[in-house]
């Protein structure tokens, strides 16, 4: 049985599936031959790849994973060579596609440029290697982002896994917004897709009106999303139609805009998973959409879940995958922390478990001390959207004082379209509604900033606010 590398050059000699971009197009048997026709174009080193969601970036992913070249995944979008994050001394080369408009696809070497030598790569732990190496950098929701070094058999077993539970096939159309230099975009929505011979469109830059563009050109059965992209989608109307699936990743969605979109644009099912431990989890596309909404999720084959809790049902979602990660590694390559054999792995979400199905809440580690009891960000969060039903999403954080409470918080609301109210309502509805403990001491209305995995940057809304 072939390795799942060798299985993607498979599909790509036996398709008649396709990959688009905003503007080009290339068969799976194209992409075939330029694979074929750049082979050993960049030799056994361990090369960065600066990825935006156009084809000449998909095919350099497609001729690594093909050739099992090892590579570190860059956001192509940003100053790849200047920003000092993405420095990283165990790639020898940055590999970025050609400025300017696509070039003719003549070979590999004729739409990327290679700088060779880029670094003086010491002696590491990725030294002297035959493994295949895939390096992801984790979102850093809420801290400084860390390299994960994977193995690339193993992604594609889990990207394997995932497009079975979603049921993708070669009669699909998959659009993908999700950046693929993120892991959801690439390794739960791009590899999947490639693996199960589904014809791909990447979109890049972009806003509800080319989403939507995008929609009615391609005609998607199937599209990989976020919250905010459902809500965009939602505000418009018009009729698009996803007939077979939308899949979403990030943050939750309320209940009533994930029932509004099943039932004015197709089924939709919530997606969880991480840059360690790859997909996880989806909801269960058998169970009535107020379920799916807000319930549990089904874990996937190869992965189990636990709870870390200090007594009741609610706790640590803990996770192990046969496929997941195999250690962290610094800027350097060199090991800094490596998951032991059989250790569960601690994903600081908020959650409960019942057999192999997993509910999550949120982060564990967003709680506060109010009169000596803790309450987690999430309670406080539902309770104040519970109460002003014209907000679309709140976000706690803490504030740099503390008074006889105990430590003061902030509430960052985003209201909902059309919404008139100010923070001085806000925060009557809170005096009025809520347990006193959990009455934020300050409100603020703005919109509230994402990053590239549709999750809300919690981050930098701390440092904004502390």
């Amino acid at each position: 049985m072939p390795n799942a590398n060798e299985q993607i050059g498979e599909r790509l000699s036996s398709s008649g599936s396709f990959i688009y971009d905003d503007r080009n197009v290339i068969s799976y048997q194209e992409c075939g031959k330029l694979v074929a026709a750049g082979k050993g174009n960049s030799g056994r080193s361990f090369n960065a790849l600066a990825l935006r969601n156009r084809l000449p970036e998909a095919v350099q992913v497609i001729d690594h994973i093909i050739n099992r070249r090892s590579f570190l995944v860059l956001n192509g979008a940003g100053p790849v060579n200047q920003s000092k994050e993405n420095i990283t001394t165990f790639c020898r080369n940055v590999i970025t596609a050609s400025p300017g408009d696509h070039p003719n696809f003549d070979s590999i070497a004729s739409f990327s440029l290679q700088s060779e030598n880029q670094f003086h790569v010491p002696e590491t732990d990725l030294s002297d290697t035959d493994e295949s190496y895939l390096v992801l950098r984790t979102s850093g929701t809420t801290s400084e982002p860390k390299f994960v070094l994977h193995d690339q058999e193993l992604v594609l077993r889990n990207g394997i896994r995932c497009a079975e539970r979603l049921g993708l096939g070669a009669d699909d159309k998959v659009l993908i917004p999700a950046p693929i230099y993120h892991s959801y975009g690439l390794v739960t929505a791009f590899l999947p897709s490639l693996m199960a011979g589904s014809s791909i469109r990447l979109m890049s830059n972009v806003n509800v009106i080319n989403l939507v563009e995008a929609i009615r050109s391609f005609k998607p059965t199937v599209l990989f999303t976020t919250p905010g992209l459902v809500e965009m989608l939602l505000k418009i109307n018009t009729n698009l139609v996803i007939p077979k699936l939308t899949v979403n990743a990030g943050d939750n969605i309320r209940e009533e805009l994930f029932i509004e979109y099943e039932k004015r644009i197709g089924t939709i099912l919530n997606l969880y998973g991480s840059s360690e431990m790859g997909a996880m989890a989806t909801s269960d596309k058998s169970r009535p959409v107020r379920e799916r909404a807000g319930g549990y999720l089904e874990a996937l084959p190869g992965i189990k879940f636990s709870i870390k809790s200090a007594g009741g049902q609610l706790g640590t979602i803990l996770c192990q995958n046969d496929c997941g990660y195999l250690r962290y590694i610094d800027c350097c390559g060199r090991t800094v922390q490596q998951p032991g054999n059989n250790e569960w792995f601690d994903t600081k979400d908020l959650g409960e478990t019942a057999g192999n199905e997993v509910k999550v809440f949120g982060r564990f580690d967003h709680k506060i001390n109010r009169n000596g009891v803790l309450f987690s960000y999430f309670e406080i969060e539902r309770a104040i959207e519970a109460a002003c039903k014209e907000l679309r999403k709140v976000v706690i954080v803490k504030l740099p004082d503390r008074d006889i409470r105990g430590t003061q918080f902030a509430a960052i609301c985003e209201l909902k379209e059309n919404s008139n109210i100010d923070g001085s309502d806000i925060m009557q509805r809170c005096l009025k509604d809520l347990n006193r403990s959990m009455v934020p001491d300050a409100i603020a209305i703005r919109e509230l900033p994402l990053l590239p995995n549709g999750k809300i940057d919690r981050k930098t809304l701390q440092e904004i606010y502390s």
